[in-house]
């Protein structure tokens, strides 16, 4: 038995049966599945006969404890076991450790790899990240059968989809399924005493470190290598943590902590902090979007091009005394893959179109608008004009084109910044690992993206906004001081409740990123737009929310 401060959680290890148990009020919370490793094309168990598929056996060589101290999360006794494929220690592939702290409710699982290891990837498209390639911790849950576990009987508050309202329930089978669009974090909760709770969070290589019910493994939860990874390198390690609550800590006291530790984790200051920060303007200042849903969203007023309808904008805003300060630009500027005009396509060339902007978004800015400005930045496309200079890689599906050298995010930003630039929205996150299988291969190249944009956006002075992200998007901003902003609600559009944000909010907040929903119209009916008959039947609703969530 190893308790954590204060009893509130418990490790129970059973050395003989290699199971172990999260006990918490006096229960077994959770019941471990086998341990599980995929290389060389091969699956390995601890317990094969318990599982679903033919697999090899995953022998224990060795089992130690030590204790020490961890800089955030204070003192901790660590239990560790050794994994052989052969019984013997030339067969070494894998050592897990649970580091149960005394001075705080956590339990960490670390996974290390001692060697190179390849062949891991159990496919190439989307579906695959709902497969894991190691599972540690691994939790059993009922599938398709009557409820057999604790488990089974909690309440559950996570991400079920991208933006998906219904991010609570009850239990997990035949609803959370994990993977790019499901939990971290996860919150399980007793349903008659809401201050006993548990968070399950990634806390280490987020862009790889997935929580899912992998298929292969019975739909256990399982927490590790998402399906997709081909290889690792010697000495990659994960971890994952557990935090349990104390009495009278809810679900938002619980996300507050975790998110605390988290950011201590990383040593990044919570954006609520920044001594400047009633001074941004973005969140302090009213201001003037047209991207989706927006009426000027590829859209200007008849036979102008749009730096004559912004003229035309400004000076409205100017004699009806509507103190916009600052103005977004979206996607309609730049050229995109093919020379395609419209909104589709990623960026071939990230100059503004002189049928657009004949005097550039510099003159623009300094000439007409006279305030700071927003644009729109996205993916770019496989026939970009920068990779005679530049390195990228390009995706075999989709499109997409992945820059690999910090010196071209230098660029970027720096351009944009000369143009008045203040802000860039990184949109269209989702299609990095969506759409371009080859970003998802090794383990670093999608966390470097985030860097080198974190490192691009800090030389020139430039915040980023966040923009469609995935799961492992959200959790990477830990590492990235630049990223102020996450738009945490759909597009905007008819018939959906754009507006409804709280929940979500929870948990980019307590990660110290400011969340807002999108665009939304000001008055009930637009003449001669884009969008047909819509009109917007909840004008003052999206101005609450949007004045709440900045």
């Amino acid at each position: 038995m190893f308790h954590s401060y204060k009893n509130s959680v418990t490790l129970y290890w059973n050395s003989n049966n290699l199971e172990y148990q999260i006990i918490r009020d006096n229960e077994v919370w959770f019941e471990s599945g086998p341990f599980f490793i995929h290389f060389n094309q091969t699956f390995y168990s601890s317990a094969p006969e318990q599982e679903m598929l033919p697999m090899l056996p995953l022998y224990l060589i060795e089992q130690y404890e030590t204790n020490g101290i961890d800089v955030v999360f204070g003192l901790f006794d660590r239990l560790s076991l050794r994994w052989s494929i052969t019984n013997t220690s030339n067969g070494f592939v894998w050592e897990t450790s649970f580091k149960i702290f005394r001075e705080q409710s956590i339990i960490l699982f670390e996974q290390y790899f001692p060697i190179d290891l390849s062949g891991m990837s159990q496919g190439n498209d989307r579906n695959t990240f709902k497969y894991s390639s190691t599972a540690f911790p691994r939790f059993k849950v009922s599938f398709n059968q009557t409820d057999q576990y604790v488990i089974d009987q909690l309440g559950h508050f996570t991400f079920l989809d991208a933006w998906d309202l219904d991010m609570r329930g009850v239990g997990l089978k035949n609803v959370f399924t994990g993977g790019l669009y499901s939990g971290n974090p996860l919150v399980l909760y007793n349903l008659t005493k809401i201050d006993s709770n548990i968070i399950l969070s990634s806390l280490t290589n987020f862009m790889t470190n997935f929580q899912t019910r992998s298929p292969s493994l019975n739909y256990h939860l399982s927490c590790g290598l998402h399906g997709r990874v081909h290889q690792i390198v010697k000495s990659f390690s994960l971890k994952t943590i557990l935090l349990a609550s104390e009495p009278k800590q809810g679900i938002n006291q619980i996300v507050k902590l975790w998110g605390k530790l988290m950011l201590q984790y990383y040593g990044k200051q919570h954006i609520k902090e920044l001594k400047d920060l009633h001074r941004d303007f973005y969140v302090s200042k009213l201001g003037y979007y047209t991207d989706t849903g927006a009426y000027y969203w590829y859209h200007t007023e008849s036979n102008l091009t749009y730096e004559q309808t912004f003229i035309k904008l400004k000076q409205y805003h100017v004699n009806e005394r509507i103190p916009i300060q600052y103005y977004e630009l979206d996607s309609y500027w730049y050229y995109k893959q093919n020379n395609y005009t419209g909104e589709h396509g990623g960026i071939m060339l990230y100059e503004p179109r002189p049928d657009v902007f004949p005097n550039g978004i510099d003159g623009l800015q300094r000439d007409v608008l006279h305030t700071p400005l927003i644009v729109h930045h996205k993916y770019y496309s496989t026939d970009n004009l920068y990779q005679n200079t530049y390195r990228f890689v390009n995706g075999s599906v989709g499109g997409v084109s992945l820059p690999l050298d910090q010196t071209f995010f230098n660029k970027i930003f720096s351009q944009v910044k000369q143009w008045g630039v203040e802000i860039l929205i990184q949109d269209w996150l989702s299609s990095v690992y969506e759409d371009m299988p080859e970003s998802s291969w090794d383990v670093q190249t999608a966390r470097e993206y985030h860097i080198h944009l974190a490192q691009g956006a800090k030389q020139a002075g430039v915040k980023i906004i966040y923009c469609m992200p995935l799961n492992p998007d959200i959790m990477e901003t830990l590492e990235n001081t630049q990223v102020h902003y996450m738009r945490v609600s759909d597009d905007y559009s008819e018939n959906i409740n754009q507006w409804n944000i709280g929940r979500v909010s929870m948990i980019t907040w307590a990660i110290g990123v400011i969340p807002f929903k999108d665009t939304f119209w000001t008055t009930s009916i637009q003449p001669e737009s884009r969008y047909g008959n819509f009109t917007e039947p909840n004008i003052h609703l999206n101005a609450l929310i949007a004045l709440m969530s900045l």
